[in-house]
Order: C-alpha cells, then sequence, then structure tokens
C-alpha cells in the first residue's frame, strides 16, 4: 500500500462503461512517476462492471479514491464531484478509456512550478483503429498564449482554418486555487454539450500565466461506448449546441471581455449554427426540422449576428445553401 503526504496532482476520472480499456487507463496512472498524486475514481452507475475493477485498483493503492454516484450524473457533474473532494496543488482529468505517457503529470507539474503558471497546456494524441493524430501548438501561441487559445477556442480554429486547439481538458493542468477562488464547474452534460470547451474557456479568463508543453502526453481514444460517442447518448443535440453557445455568450458578458473577444465569439457561433442549420437541410432533408432551428436561431441574442458573421471557407455544403442560409436568418 502507498501513501502519500502533500497531493502535487488530483487527477479525476469519471467512470461508467468503460470495458477493457479501463484497466490499462487506471495502470497508466498508478504507473505515473510523479507520486504524490491523487486519482479520484467517480463511477457513474456502470452497468459492465467497471466500478468492481476500480475497487480492485483502490484496494491496491491508497492514493486511489472512489466516488459512487447514486444515479447516472454523466460526465460533466461527475468531474464536479471530484473537484469537491480534490487537494491537489493541481488538478487534471482523464477519461476512463484513455492512456497517458509515465511522466505525464510530472512533466507538466515541473512546468507548472518552475513558472508558476495557473495552467499548462500540452498536446493530447487521438487514437482510432490504429491511427494517430496529434495536433501541434502553432509557435504564434508562445507570444500571449492566454489570449491566443482563447481566441482560438472561441472561433473554433477559424484563423488557422483547422479544427480548435483545447477542446479537450485532458492533457492540460490546472491550478487548483482559481477552481476554488472562481468556484468554476462543469456544465451539467444532460442539458449542456462541449462542457470541456466551455470550462477552457471559463479558466482561460480567470487565468492570467499559463505555460505551453509541446510534449504528447496524452492518448485519447474515440471509444464508441463514451458519453460523447455512445449512440443514444444525446450529448450534442441541437438544444444543448445552442445552451453551450448560451452559456458562453453569458459567460463573456459578466467577465465583461466582450470587447475583446466578441468577433472570436461570433466566428465561431457562426460555424456551429450553420453546421447545424445545413445539416438539416443537407443530410437530415428536413425542412421543418429547419424551420424550427431557424426560429430557435433568430430568438437567441446573437444568433443573427453570429449568422452575419459567417467566413468560413472550408464548410462542406454548398454555397446555394449558405446563401439560402444567410437570407433566411
Amino acid at each position: 500500500m502507498e501513501s502519500y503526504n502533500d497531493v502535487k496532482v488530483s487527477i479525476i476520472v469519471p467512470v461508467y462503461n468503460a470495458g477493457e480499456l479501463l484497466r490499462p487507463c487506471l495502470a497508466s496512472l498508478t504507473g505515473q512517476t510523479l507520486r504524490d498524486i491523487e486519482i479520484i475514481l467517480v463511477t457513474d452507475c456502470p452497468t459492465d462492471g467497471s466500478d468492481k475493477v476500480c475497487e480492485e485498483f483502490a484496494a491496491k493503492d491508497s492514493r486511489i479514491k472512489i466516488i459512487r454516484n447514486d444515479h447516472n450524473l454523466h460526465i460533466g457533474e461527475s468531474r464536479n464531484h471530484g473537484l469537491k473532494i480534490a487537494r491537489g496543488e493541481y488538478v487534471g482529468f482523464s477519461d476512463d478509456d484513455d492512456y497517458q505517457e509515465p511522466y505525464m503529470y510530472e512533466h507538466l507539474y515541473r512546468k507548472a512550478k518552475a513558472n508558476d503558471y495557473d495552467m499548462v497546456v500540452s498536446m493530447d494524441t487521438h487514437v482510432e483503429q490504429g491511427r494517430a493524430f496529434t495536433m501541434d501548438i502553432p509557435k504564434e501561441a508562445d507570444v500571449n498564449p492566454r489570449d491566443y487559445l482563447l481566441r482560438d477556442l472561441l472561433s473554433e480554429g477559424a484563423e488557422r482554418h483547422d479544427f480548435p486547439l483545447c477542446t479537450n481538458i485532458h492533457p492540460h493542468l490546472y491550478k487548483r486555487s482559481i477552481v476554488e477562488q472562481n468556484s468554476l464547474v462543469f456544465g451539467d452534460t444532460r442539458k449542456i454539450t462541449a462542457e470541456d470547451r466551455l470550462w477552457n474557456i471559463q479558466f482561460f479568463l480567470k487565468s492570467r500565466n499559463i505555460g505551453i508543453l509541446r510534449e504528447q502526453l496524452y492518448y485519447h481514444r474515440n471509444n464508441p461506448n463514451s458519453e460523447g460517442l455512445r449512440k443514444g447518448s444525446g450529448y450534442r443535440t441541437e438544444e444543448k449546441i445552442l445552451a453551450y453557445l448560451t452559456g458562453i455568450y453569458h459567460l463573456l458578458i459578466r467577465e465583461q471581455a466582450t470587447d475583446n473577444f466578441e468577433h472570436d465569439f461570433l466566428i465561431g457561433a457562426s460555424s456551429e449554427l450553420m453546421n447545424m442549420l445545413g445539416y438539416s437541410l443537407t443530410m437530415d432533408k428536413d425542412l421543418s426540422k429547419f424551420l424550427r432551428l431557424r426560429k430557435d436561431v433568430r430568438l437567441i441574442p446573437f444568433g443573427r449576428e453570429a449568422i452575419r458573421a459567417w467566413t468560413r471557407p472550408d464548410w462542406n455544403p454548398s454555397s446555394i445553401v449558405r446563401s439560402l442560409i444567410k437570407l433566411s436568418i
């Protein structure tokens, strides 16, 4: 049995039905070269025996704590339960089906302590069917990491014409005092989507000193049983997308950040809204659905302005469909 005094990093892991991928995940966490960690497993009413695997690992490693949800709360609220008991100087997050390099948290923690960073951003590798893809962080981000990464996330990578950086929380490390002082929580994924993006946006807004570590440390598996990909999970419904965008809009107002970041937000919102409306026409081929969504977009306070701000040249539907949507809004 291992014991510890000062916890340098708390790692929060919501656990649902990870299946055979849970054991390698927990093995990569318990095998970290940074030993002064705690691993908080939040079991979210799994039905495949994942809770028994958690108990098996906890019996062998005293750094593991288990929180058992009474009912299925999904990933956002599960992380919030983990945050309530976290004691680490910094906090990190893992999905229950992913894995890390054994030195991940040691490297992140050393970087954070050496510069008193509020957050250290690193890179993750997406693994699917034997293929791996890692998104590099441009050198331009070094000038002002906080503003560069925040603008990129709000605009959904528009300037780079690529998928936005920092969409996930997993490869990064966050100072827990920032979380506590600002009462930061994850959105309830039963009501909102992209809770990890929203978390990063609010953390960026509360931070001033952010570092970048260009190392591939975290491996994200596209597991079909995960909350985001599981059939019928409803992780990305139109209602949840609108709730996510509205959440960002009000967050920027509360933080008095609209003067600096409103344009980036509108560009990102336009991408989400145009994709949503375009999908209803080109893929669903459902005019009544399009008309309903058009009404919803018109009702949100930034909807019309976001559609007018759309400039993405890499959007798939035809120019006729794009023009139809813009004219109809």
